[in-house]
């Protein structure tokens, strides 16, 4: 600002030197054509040479010198004002960027709550569904018990009335057959079947000498169902151990022994009566 006016003042000064020449010449030229005519007039001229006028026009005014040194604070003030707003500016470009970094956390946050939020609804998701499946596998492995439960249930009442049923008819033959024995026995037909045993043991008996008159031993057999003996005992027996191994033998010799009259009539364990007639 202190150049140009420096140079406004160049200008100013070497514009008035000028029109101070100007004037000069016109003057000098007036009174030598028209010295007759002219009247006398109340002018000061200052006559002035070229250098001066350029000196004139090159010197700095002055005023403009004292107005420049006036303007020096105003153009520190404004330095330091243009300071100030640069200051501002820089900080008002600080203050926004920061303002945006603080905006780019809080969106990074956001972003990041948003995508826990995301993971946290997932495995919630995820955590539901496995408890549902597991439900249902539990709900589905109890239905399979139940049935299992029930078709075991069922299976038993199914065997224990089969069972029942048998043991009905079993109990109604055993009863059938008891009444067929004993209307057999009632026939006579089981002493008759006790006699067909004695007969053919007493056949196949070979009597010891130590037998004596009136001998009478009881006879334990234990036959298969064709008659085949099994086992022969001799319980209470009025004879000797000869007597007794004679009616032992005497047994075995007589199997198979005979069939009963009345199937009903057999006895796998049977006691008879071993009386010789004499």
């Amino acid at each position: 600002m202190n150049a140009l006016m420096r140079d406004d003042w160049k200008y100013l000064g070497g514009a008035v030197g000028i029109h101070l020449l100007l004037a000069a010449v016109l003057i000098g030229f007036n009174l030598t054509s028209h010295q007759a005519i002219v009247p006398q007039l109340a002018i000061k001229a200052v006559m002035v040479d070229r250098n001066t006028l350029n000196q004139l026009a090159h010197k700095p005014a002055p005023q403009a010198v004292d107005e420049t040194k006036e303007d020096q604070p105003e153009v520190e003030q404004q330095g330091e004002e243009q300071e100030r707003l640069k200051q501002e500016a820089l900080q008002q470009v600080q203050m926004k960027q920061k303002e945006q970094r603080v905006l780019e956390q809080k969106r990074l946050l956001a972003e990041a709550e948003k995508q826990k939020q995301l993971v946290q609804q997932r495995k919630a998701a995820e955590a539901e569904q496995k408890k549902q499946q597991q439900e249902a596998e539990k709900k589905r492995i109890a239905d399979a018990q139940q049935k299992k439960k029930e078709a075991e249930m069922k299976r038993q009442a199914d065997a224990e009335a089969r069972a029942q049923k048998e043991r009905e008819a079993e109990l109604r033959a055993q009863m059938a057959d008891e009444e067929g024995r004993a209307t057999a026995v009632n026939a006579g037909l089981l002493n008759q079947y006790v006699a067909l045993i004695q007969q053919k043991v007493m056949r196949n008996w070979n009597k010891p000498p130590t037998a004596k008159s009136g001998l009478e031993c009881e006879v334990k057999v234990t036959q298969a169902s064709g008659g085949t003996v099994l086992s022969v005992a001799i319980g209470r027996c009025n004879g000797d151990q000869a007597v007794r191994t004679s009616i032992e033998t005497a047994v075995q010799a007589a199997s198979p022994l005979p069939a009963p009259p009345d199937a009903r009539l057999f006895e796998r364990n049977l006691l008879f009566i071993f009386k010789p007639v004499e």
